[in-house]
């Protein structure tokens, strides 16, 4: 399973379009915020799940990571120390 950030942004949303038309068939792990637009990812019926988390919150990023082997952040850089500390977390328990 892959894990996205920022999937429903700007950037994120060209990411989105290249899974769907070359017809990704692995499960994907949306982390997203409770406000994101999700329409794009609802329309292309892509095989995920959706996870409603705060990319500044590391141990719920690492629990979000259980069962993920990739993660594609493509969120703003700010939550880039959070995201590797939170990888790494879930590594070191994996």
């Amino acid at each position: 399973m892959i894990a996205i950030t920022g999937g429903t942004g700007h950037s994120g949303s060209f990411l989105v379009d290249i899974l769907h038309k070359n017809n990704f068939q692995d499960k994907i792990r949306f982390l997203i915020r409770d406000n994101s637009n999700t329409t794009r990812i609802d329309e292309y019926g892509l095989d995920c799940e959706k996870c409603n988390i705060s990319l500044t919150d590391v141990d719920a990023l690492s629990k979000a990571f259980y069962g993920v082997d990739t993660v594609l952040h493509i969120a703003g850089i700010q939550f880039s120390p959070y995201i590797v500390d939170a990888a790494v977390r879930w590594g070191d328990a994996e």
